[in-house]
């Protein structure tokens, strides 16, 4: 135990070498605060803000409204993000979460990113995110464990079903810990809701823009009254695209530049050589949950996948590789 111990205090300490390194870098490009800031904000005091729902506005067109491409010229998405952290307790934030933030910073600029948790996260790399992403605010979060008096014990579904009622409730746009952003999402505020395909069958649940009380959210949500436990994806992808077909009006679909490389094409991310065209994305989804290997900003430099060029794009600003 003492000798584990020892090795995870030598990962942290090397890894916080490697931030003191970097920061200055990260200042320049997303304006963050350096460790050594001062000020009387919690964001330079390197302190992440605890925000309470009633400081979420609610945003987009009033209760009963008809729903229409645009609203009297406002998007009808909020610029608001929201994450979801319901790991285990004593989870460390990985480089791939930071990724995953730092994108959002970059290329949406949100008003503020909104880490609905069930515990605060740890870790070397969570201490370096609340210094270069100042947008972060953290809300306490009641896991669901239960859907129209249904238990539910597997804990993606319950994120599946917070993200839902989340964005029922104050609109915004949802993302996966291992979605990356890769361009402004401007041209997709304007739709009631938004999601992207995995294939024709399948629509992606780890993305999801949507105005406050969208009807299209509130038919999914609804559909959990015949919730199938025993079906990983049943409830949170397939149900969705049949709802999509059923309902073409209150759902915009982006077929190839959110879920591309789906779970099938996965091989694609992380095979040497092999690079995906990702020029076109609005985000590439990870699909972290099967990669059993960890990166930092050193070994992405040499790192000849597709992961790596996006990894060296969000860090460096340019997606090549480093000269040995």
């Amino acid at each position: 135990m003492e000798a584990s111990k020892r090795n995870y205090y030598a990962i942290s300490l090397a890894s916080f070498v490697i931030m003191v390194m970097l920061v200055g870098e990260q200042r320049r490009r997303y304006g963050g605060p350096t460790p050594w800031s001062s000020g009387p904000s919690a964001a330079k005091a390197g302190q992440t803000p605890q925000l309470s729902v009633v400081d979420i506005p609610r945003s987009g067109p009033p209760m009963g409204t008809t729903e229409q491409t645009v609203f009297a010229g406002e998007p009808a998405v909020p610029k608001y993000v929201h994450l979801i952290w319901f790991y285990p307790p004593e989870s460390d934030f990985r480089f791939h979460h930071l990724m995953c933030l730092m994108s959002i910073k970059l290329h949406i600029k949100p008003q503020r990113i909104i880490l609905w948790h069930s515990h605060q996260p740890r870790g070397a790399w969570w201490a370096f995110a609340k210094k270069v992403v100042s947008e972060i605010a953290l809300v306490p979060y009641a896991v669901p464990t239960r859907v129209f008096n249904q238990s539910v014990n597997i804990v993606e579904h319950r994120s599946d079903i917070a993200r839902l009622d989340i964005l029922i409730k104050y609109g915004g746009i949802y993302f996966d810990l291992d979605v990356v952003a890769l361009k402004d999402f401007k041209p997709l505020l304007q739709y009631p809701a938004t999601l992207g395909a995995e294939t024709p069958d399948l629509l992606g649940s780890g993305v999801i823009l949507a105005r406050p009380n969208a009807t299209f959210l509130r038919l999914w949500k609804d559909t959990y009254r015949n919730y199938e436990p025993t079906k990983w994806n049943y409830n949170s992808v397939v149900v969705p695209m049949r709802l999509a077909k059923a309902h073409s009006g209150s759902v915009h679909i982006e077929w190839f530049t959110i879920h591309r490389p789906n779970w099938f094409e996965r091989d694609w991310l992380y095979t040497s050589g092999k690079l995906w065209d990702w020029s076109e994305n609005y985000a590439v989804h990870l699909w972290y949950r099967t990669h059993d290997r960890d990166y930092d900003p050193i070994t992405i430099r040499t790192l000849n996948t597709t992961v790596g060029e996006i990894f060296r794009y969000i860090y460096y600003g340019n997606p090549a590789l480093f000269k040995t």
